[in-house]
């Protein structure tokens, strides 16, 4: 699957895309990035939920990321980015009840405020789900997405 990453500016092999942010040239280039591999009955993936992702955005906090990977990114080496996207459900884990092949989701970005950290749900995991929206597929816990409603 073909995903959008940063990359050293001077790898050769890449047709690569440089953009300006925040005064930071950001070398970008498309890469051939393997789908994780999914079994739904492996007992760690019973509440994993295999997403392609539409679209995805960036806001402030990816790009101070966008900005520190540009920066230090090894040569011969890449980063996926992105925290907000639209997604479609692919496959679900055994035990996945949420949400199903074939529904739009969108990331939970939920984040309660420390002084109700003590008094959440233990199962509802805490702010944003991927950092890694650009690389177009992810495996995320069944309550880490929540259905786009259709309209």
């Amino acid at each position: 699957m073909r995903s959008l990453a940063i990359c050293h500016p001077a790898d050769p092999d890449l047709d690569l895309a440089t953009v300006t942010i925040a005064g930071t040239p950001v070398a970008t280039a498309a890469r051939e990035i393997a789908d994780p591999p999914f079994d739904p009955e492996e007992p760690a993936n019973r509440s994993l939920v295999r997403l392609r992702v539409l679209a995805f955005s960036c806001n402030y906090r990816d790009r101070a990321r966008i900005i520190a990977l540009a920066q230090n990114i090894p040569p011969a080496r890449f980063a996926t980015f992105g925290s907000e996207f639209v997604a479609l459900v692919e496959e679900t884990g055994a035990d996945v009840t949420r949400v199903r092949a074939g529904e739009r989701v969108i990331g939970d970005n939920h984040y309660d405020m420390p002084f109700r950290l003590a008094q959440r749900d233990p199962a509802r995991p805490i702010g944003i789900p991927s950092v890694q929206a650009s690389r177009r597929s992810l495996l995320l816990h069944e309550r880490a997405v929540v259905p786009v409603p259709s309209v």
